[in-house]
């Protein structure tokens, strides 16, 4: 039995407070939607905010602590361990009771309501996104353009050594005497002329 809970964080301090608890994960997005409308009338009813973020937590596996309600409820046993399932900043209407979620975040798990609230509450479909970044990306008369540039200027000598990255190089001979600073080629300062 997986155990949610939604928590607001209202007020300037963004104070934390539980809310509702639910027994298993919604459905759909408007499953979602009139548990958000719920909790936000508790949080107008009992704190008087009509603007909110609101938390929905999964309780993991731990040690057992007791909470208890406010206005004297009895307590109960929650886990102690929680993990993000959700996350909305909600605008709510207590005359026409009416809610609006400006912005929302959902963890892996609630993919599927994150495509239903984006296409039903944004107009946004899901698109797969693109496997080579805007960055990177370059216009179809630049590419001719970068490949000239990766040829080689000249053909390959293969009298040429070639040269190390780390280590002594061939013309120094190892100096055999104790010194602090070895001479190593990477260790070498180069001078522009």
């Amino acid at each position: 039995m997986t155990l949610l809970t939604f928590y607001a964080l209202t007020g300037k301090r963004r104070t934390r407070r539980p809310v509702l608890s639910i027994d298993d994960v919604p459905s759909d997005w408007f499953e979602l939607k009139n548990m958000l409308t719920e909790v936000m009338t508790i949080v107008y009813a009992r704190y008087g905010f009509a603007e909110a973020e609101v938390t929905l937590e999964s309780h993991k596996p731990g040690k057992f602590t007791f909470l208890s309600a406010p206005y004297g409820y009895r307590t109960k046993p929650v886990r102690y361990k929680r993990e993000y399932e959700a996350y909305f900043k909600v605008l709510f209407n207590p005359k026409m009771g009416s809610l609006e979620v400006s912005r929302a975040a959902f963890s892996w798990s609630l993919n599927q309501l994150a495509e239903e609230f984006y296409y039903l509450e944004k107009g946004v479909r899901y698109h797969v996104p693109p496997l080579i970044p805007k960055k990177y990306r370059q216009s179809a008369q630049e590419k001719p353009r970068v490949l000239l540039t990766l040829e080689p200027s000249g053909p390959y000598s293969y009298s040429k050594k070639p040269q190390r990255l780390y280590g002594l190089s061939e013309e120094e001979k190892p100096h055999l005497s104790y010194s602090y600073k070895p001479r190593m080629s990477y260790g070498k300062r180069f001078v522009s002329k």
